[in-house]
């Protein structure tokens, strides 16, 4: 059949055809990308947000030990975007919904509370709040512990009595073992700061050489090899304000949903 003899209208295209096709515009695409990619340096974009990273999460240790519970609010008002982001809706409602909170939904006390009632200082001294969830793990695995010497046999009366000394029973065993048993210091266990100082050198003089903050383009890690410096690069303001809308519409509806329960 010449190229004179083609029929008119619409022609049937195999897999094989559509493939091609696919193919080739993918190779073109891919080659775009790779010329842009190649004015990168992936290497120092991604030593860049691992240092952001890090000294982020210093930032909002140091709230918490602090008990900064403004600071703590602007955290989580960060947080909201990689939430949105990463499509977690689960933890983007709970956020939204305790930011409402202090923006005015509940009582100026309960507000007082969710801000700086979030964190406990179990030993006492300036700088040692910890997360009360953290303290609650401590709690549990204190019990379980303590649980152990019943031995199996259960009880519900042997179940509140060590219930009622998760907090206590580990420092009264720590002060029997070392003013009644007369234990050495080696003998009663000592916490102590980990000293990393070691490790820290040792990473740096790995890394030394890279020259890691200079802008040498087409450098990349093998398990990083396109890394984006923008946090977010896919959230758009007005999806993210709709979505803001929609829950907080949610919530004034939940809440005259109640206000009707308790006049009726």
């Amino acid at each position: 059949m010449d190229v004179e003899n083609v029929p008119d209208g619409s022609w049937f295209c195999s897999n094989d055809c559509e493939t091609a096709v696919f193919n080739k515009k993918s190779i073109k695409e891919r080659k775009k990308k790779t010329v842009a990619e190649s004015l990168n340096d992936n290497k120092r974009n991604y030593t860049i947000l691992v240092m952001w990273k890090g000294l982020n999460q210093q930032v909002r240790r140091d709230a918490i030990r602090e008990n900064d519970g403004e600071r703590m609010l602007l955290h989580w008002r960060f947080d909201m975007l990689q939430f949105f982001e990463k499509h977690h809706t689960k933890y983007f409602i709970v956020v939204h919904i305790l930011l409402s909170a202090v923006s005015g939904a509940v009582s100026p006390r309960l507000q007082m509370s969710l801000i700086w009632n979030r964190t406990v200082n179990p030993h006492g001294g300036h700088g040692r709040n910890i997360e009360m969830d953290l303290q609650m793990e401590f709690y549990n695995t204190e019990y379980k512990e303590s649980v152990k010497d019943a031995g199996g046999h259960l009880t519900s009366a042997t179940i509140a009595r060590h219930s009622q000394m998760v907090g206590v029973g580990k420092i009264l065993r720590s002060v029997y073992d070392k003013h009644v048993s007369d234990l050495s210091g080696r003998s009663v266990h000592k916490s102590a700061r980990v000293d990393r100082q070691k490790d820290i050198k040792e990473f740096v003089s790995l890394l030394d050489h890279e020259d890691l903050f200079t802008l040498h383009p087409g450098r990349s890690y093998t398990s990083f090899p396109d890394v984006n410096l923008h946090l977010y690069p896919r959230l758009t303001p007005k999806a993210f304000n709709s979505r803001l809308v929609k829950h907080r519409q949610h919530l004034s509806k939940r809440r005259e949903i109640i206000k009707q329960m308790q006049n009726n």
